[in-house]
């Protein structure tokens, strides 16, 4: 009788993770036509639940799987690939916990990403998963670091980024959205339906965003085009890239007057972007150049 009752709490419990995972991504996909102030009570109801659940029963959670590859400098100053490894199932990064959000159950498999706590590396993620389900990405407390989710991004539904400092983020283009909080000095380069930051500052931007980009709490913003260059053929069929590009419409939340809002401004596309060419050449580098591409971020900012 007890095992019967505790398997019960236990597919309750599951059902109501997946419950507030997918209201969760509802909400994230609705902050674009939210108000201010119901962005933030119904963004901290939603932690109030998550939180709650977490304390009931954290042992109750299973970790995400995903793979990645790293590349760093050697002694010589030569930059290696490293062979590609398969995190242990058990946990997502050494030393860290991983969100119950973004996690998947034993009953009842959500395929998603997430990478944490990682300084200095070369990142490129890998789609292990082998259903064709959309699935979200999430980066936390990453610095210095390349992070190219282009393999996975035409499967990605939802990316979410936090405390990223001193990085480069490359999506392929996706029909989600995407959300960045707490970045400084990063340089993005993404195609998706909508676009957000939140308490960022010092952040170049390349996209092609379906909507009107929103920055709030934020400042020293840029926005340019999405370079052609990095787009592949694939990215052609998919539906964000058919739609116009208004990244140049940034909408600030925290500049309600008519003048142009000072926090964010545009790449000036008149003339050759020498920080987009550099890009584009080092991105697609099979040696994956960390320092130089690193360099390149400093020039843009």
């Amino acid at each position: 009788q007890k095992k019967l009752i505790d398997a019960a709490v236990s597919t309750n419990r599951q059902n109501a993770w997946t419950l507030l995972r997918a209201l969760d991504i509802k909400l994230r996909e609705a902050l674009i036509y939210l108000p201010p102030y119901d962005q933030k009570h119904l963004t901290a109801e939603i932690e109030v639940m998550r939180i709650f659940l977490q304390k009931s029963n954290p042992s109750a959670l299973c970790n995400t799987g995903f793979r990645f590859k790293s590349v760093t400098a050697t002694r010589s100053g030569v930059q290696s690939q490293q062979k590609a490894e398969d995190t242990d199932p058990t946990t997502i990064q050494q030393g860290s916990t991983p969100d119950p959000l973004l996690t998947q159950t034993s009953s009842n498999p959500k395929p998603s990403f997430m990478f944490t706590d990682i300084e200095r590396k070369w990142i490129v993620a890998e789609n292990i998963f082998s259903t064709s389900e959309p699935t979200d990405c999430e980066l936390r407390d990453i610095s210095n670091c390349v992070v190219d989710l282009r393999p996975i991004g035409g499967a990605l539904r939802a990316l979410n980024c936090h405390r990223v400092k001193n990085s480069i983020i490359i999506c392929a283009p996706f029909s989600g959205a995407a959300t960045i909080r707490h970045a400084h000095k990063c340089l993005v380069i993404l195609a998706v339906r909508q676009l957000r930051f939140e308490s960022t500052n010092s952040v170049r931007v390349y996209t092609h965003c379906s909507s009107h980009p929103v920055i709030e709490r934020s400042s020293g913003m840029q926005f340019a085009s999405y370079p052609s260059e990095l787009l592949q053929n694939s990215d052609a069929n998919c539906v964000v890239t058919q739609t116009p590009n208004l990244f140049h419409l940034v909408d600030d939340f925290n500049w309600l007057k008519r003048t142009h809002s000072p926090n964010w401004s545009l790449v000036d596309t008149t003339k050759n972007d020498p920080v987009a060419q550099q890009l584009c050449f080092l991105l697609n580098d099979n040696h994956k150049p960390l320092n130089e591409a690193l360099q390149c971020l400093e020039q843009a900012l």
